[in-house]
């Protein structure tokens, strides 16, 4: 009865966290779309159930109705987790649910991997929020306006976007990678800061352990398990620095970036030349009337030099930007070329050796301040901790049995 209560327990906590999963993905999802698309709920009613277009006006008083009607079911306590899990939705992806995946698989690779995205984001924040912005300012322009002016305003604003997009794509293929310099950086601070907690005091640095009183023993175990454990972390991360940089996922890093360029550029593209189809309806020659769709597929087939015989730009302007997109085709061959050939692979093997040989140096002078200050080597150390039965001794074991001293 015990397993089986266990197992119908274990299956009505998976049915609500997936039942809160769902609410939280459609909350977001709807967000975003009515904030930077388009505005979802009425185009749905406008078009399934035009006669209820009226609830729109009371969509507030709908959800707060709803709540009030949930709470009352409810706990307070079910409520406000509720409420706060789905508000905090993509934080807690991005702080609890990748990282706790990556500990549970103890993927050390995916850990550089998940860190290197995080910074590169935060890196550029504020190139990333301009970019964000010159993007999707055009979009809902175009998607909702038919003043010529403001979509002539759009078209502007796409062009300044793409080579933006550009530049900033071959300005970051020559940058150097903050992960590794930030580990490099944050060991040799951390060694800075710390470093008199890994020291023992004067008056017990000469004495032999046996004559230590309690306290005397405690203060200097404390200090070079400090010492050990900082010790053990250079020589580990170099370790796990050696197996990211042999795992190759750099490739997919290159090959992530240069697939969401390749998307950016078309749909940038595709909303142009449909701002300079709605200013003005002549600008292309077509059988039909084309829609969203149509000028994605125009600009996929255009980037890729493909031409479509019954839908082509006919006015000097739509010619010259399908051949301004052609030219950028030929620059992200120019860019997918430097990614897989000497910049980006020296580049980034070249971060990733100086961060070894940084932290190794550390590990190394590490070896020397132990062997100086406590008279013993880094292995006798770590003996003598498991004698006295350290807090932190498990912790050593671990980054000890994890390091490679080839490397």
């Amino acid at each position: 009865m015990t397993e089986k209560s266990e197992r119908q327990l274990k299956k009505k906590n998976l049915f609500k966290q997936t039942i809160l999963e769902t609410i939280a993905v459609a909350f977001w999802a709807y967000s975003i779309a009515k904030l930077f698309i388009f505005d979802i709920d009425l185009f749905l009613i406008k078009k399934y159930l035009p006669n209820l277009t009226w609830i729109l006006e009371f969509k507030f008083l709908f959800i707060i109705g709803g709540l009030a009607i949930f709470w009352l079911f409810t706990k307070n306590r079910v409520v406000l987790t509720t409420v706060l899990y789905v508000l905090f939705y993509p934080v807690i992806i991005l702080v609890w649910k990748i990282p706790k995946l990556i500990v549970k698989r103890k993927s050390w690779i995916g850990a550089f991997t998940f860190i290197g995205m995080v910074l590169s984001f935060f890196r550029s924040l504020k190139l990333n929020t301009i970019a964000l912005a010159l993007l999707l300012i055009p979009i809902a322009i175009v998607w909702r306006c038919e003043n010529q002016m403001l979509l002539w305003t759009a078209a502007g604003l796409l062009c300044v976007f793409i080579f933006f997009l550009f530049s900033r794509a071959i300005y970051f293929s020559f940058k150097p990678s903050l992960l590794f310099k930030l580990q490099s950086k944050v060991v040799s601070e951390f060694w800075d800061t710390f470093k008199g907690q890994c020291s023992p005091d004067e008056d017990i640095k000469d004495l032999a352990i046996a004559q230590m009183n309690k306290k005397q023993l405690q203060q200097w175990s404390n200090s070079l398990q400090n010492a050990v454990i900082v010790n053990r972390m250079c020589y580990f991360l170099t370790t796990k620095l050696r197996d990211f940089q042999n795992s190759k996922i750099n490739v997919f890093f290159y090959v992530t970036n240069f697939f969401f360029l390749v998307i950016l550029t078309i749909i940038s593209f595709a909303v142009l030349n449909l701002a300079i189809y709605k200013a003005d309806p002549t600008s292309f020659s077509a059988n039909f009337t084309p829609r969203f769709f149509h000028f994605v597929y125009y600009s996929t087939n255009t980037l890729f030099t493909n031409g479509i015989p019954d839908f082509y730009p006919v006015s000097t302007l739509a010619r010259g930007i399908g051949t301004a997109e052609i030219l950028f085709a030929f620059v992200l061959l120019v860019i997918l070329f430097f990614l897989f050939t000497t910049v980006q692979s020296d580049r980034h093997n070249e971060d990733i050796e100086f961060s070894i040989r940084s932290m190794r140096a550390q590990g190394e002078h590490l070896d020397s301040f132990i062997k100086e200050n406590y008279r013993l080597t880094v292995d006798e150390a770590i003996q003598e901790l498991e004698k006295i039965k350290a807090a932190f001794i498990k912790a050593i074991f671990y980054l000890s049995s994890n390091i490679d001293m080839r490397y």
